[in-house]
């Protein structure tokens, strides 16, 4: 039996392919072997906090927000995490306040 020989007619294509195919089987790997999984550094907690009278969130963030912070971005999270509308808090309301630890 005559063995034909192949000729690559398009070295461009050939290359692409080529290509393709070894990212292909390097995101496959890479997958199998866990290299794209996404975890977090940070794992949000929450702590209740017990508003007093005369507390305010400005207090209340600089009390229990992360000292890297700006505060203005810990009342943000506290307000979208408690759905408060407005900046009003009044005695005796439970609080949730977002604390992160690395875990």
């Amino acid at each position: 039996m005559k063995r034909r020989k192949l000729r690559i007619a398009n070295k461009f294509r050939f290359s692409i392919f080529i290509i393709i195919v070894s990212l292909v089987i390097i995101s496959g790997v890479g997958t199998l072997i866990g290299l794209n999984t996404v975890e977090s550094a940070s794992i949000p907690k929450y702590i209740e906090v017990y508003v007093d009278s005369g507390d305010t969130l400005w207090d209340i963030a600089q009390e229990y927000g992360p000292d890297h912070v700006d505060t203005r971005k810990t009342i943000y999270e506290i307000s979208k995490l408690n759905q408060l509308n407005q900046d009003y808090i009044y005695p005796g309301q439970v609080l949730r306040i977002p604390t992160y630890s690395m875990d």
